[in-house]
């Protein structure tokens, strides 16, 4: 398998595919392609770049590996049909769904809809996160579609499919260190615009913050300069941070908050768990799974239903259910099952090719 070539295609040099090209690495030869048109409007002219890179590299190539579906999926989906060559979708998030009222997901319409749709309709296996990505009745979120995922979407989907959740490695996270009472920690880039503030639901920490005087509430991904919509002296906000001091940051807060109105396998829930952060989420995508038993679910996008979560979470048994948090994302989604998984699948696609 060693002299085998896989070309991983992304649009966001994310640490989660910077993983997976690690761990694919172990066993084959990763070449990376970036899909990045600067503007929407030069979109054409990275389909061009990427058409003459694929001419140039398929040649030895055994397989592509798109992470996620869009634009940039297409032409290997293409490529693979053409070659008799094998080509993967790893089913991410906003890939599967459509929010329109927000603007949000491939689904929403136009021509990414259209490539999104013909990309996993033709490429050879489907790899989603969370099983949900591939179709569920969607209730916390009134505005848009009552049913997510690939089969709402798309009629008759039947390429094959496999859920491969992501994985996290303990080590990386964990470390000793006090919790500051009654702290809450939102991961959320991008904020200044009011639909993403919506759709990660930042809006409503900005309504639950001045309500709780007694809590702190620290948000990252804050652009500097950006004024907040409320004046409350409990929210203390960051922009760009390193690895380390997120870690930190995680570390020291008792509790993380992600009441998102879509997400896939939301990776900022998952890393703070395992910093003994008791996690508060929307009941959407892979966000009931993750948390199990562990914390709170926020079952509908209301400011009333949330405010009675933060008043139960401030009284809760939070050393019992920080432990339990760390516990369930190290025994349950582990950097190494996915590595076993994802090698697995790719080894038996090859030898069958």
């Amino acid at each position: 398998m060693g002299n085998s070539k896989i070309i991983y295609i992304y649009t966001i040099n994310s640490p989660f595919a910077r993983a997976d090209i690690e761990m694919i690495s172990t066993e084959y030869i990763v070449k990376e392609y970036g899909f990045y048109p600067p503007r929407k409007i030069l979109t054409p002219f990275s389909f061009i770049l990427q058409f003459f890179y694929l001419i140039f590299n398929s040649c030895q190539t055994t397989m592509y590996i798109c992470m996620s579906g869009g634009y940039h999926s297409f032409l290997p989906v293409i490529f693979a049909k053409l070659l008799k060559k094998k080509c993967v979708i790893i089913a991410g998030g906003t890939d599967c769904v459509s929010f329109p009222s927000i603007d949000c997901g491939n689904f929403k319409g136009g021509m990414i809809a259209k490539l999104t749709k013909w990309s996993f309709q033709y490429c050879s296996m489907i790899l989603p996160v969370h099983k949900n990505l591939m179709g569920y009745r969607y209730t916390y979120y009134d505005y848009d579609y009552e049913f997510q995922g690939l089969k709402s979407f798309i009629t008759n989907l039947n390429t094959p499919f496999r859920e491969i959740n992501y994985g996290f490695d303990p080590d990386n996270w964990i470390e000793s260190k006090g919790k500051i009472k009654n702290s809450f920690i939102t991961v959320a880039a991008g904020f200044q615009n009011h639909k993403r503030a919506k759709l990660k639901g930042i809006d409503l920490i900005f309504e639950i913050a001045p309500l709780f005087p007694e809590a702190n509430f620290t948000l990252i991904g804050c652009p500097d300069g950006y004024k907040l919509p409320v004046q409350s002296g409990n929210i203390t906000t960051y922009s760009f941070i390193t690895r380390d001091q997120l870690k930190s940051l995680f570390n020291s807060h008792e509790f993380c908050i992600q009441v998102s109105i879509s997400e896939g396998f939301p990776n900022a829930i998952c890393e703070a768990m395992l910093c003994g952060c008791i996690p508060i989420g929307s009941a959407v995508g892979g966000m009931e799974d993750i948390i199990g038993d562990t914390g709170f679910i926020l079952h509908k996008r209301d400011i009333e239903q949330f405010k009675r979560i933060i008043s139960e979470s401030l009284i809760c048994d939070k050393k019992s259910l920080s432990q339990k948090a760390s516990e369930r994302i190290k025994s349950k989604y582990p950097k190494d099952l996915r590595k076993k998984q994802l090698l697995n699948l790719i080894n038996s696609m090859i030898l069958k090719s």
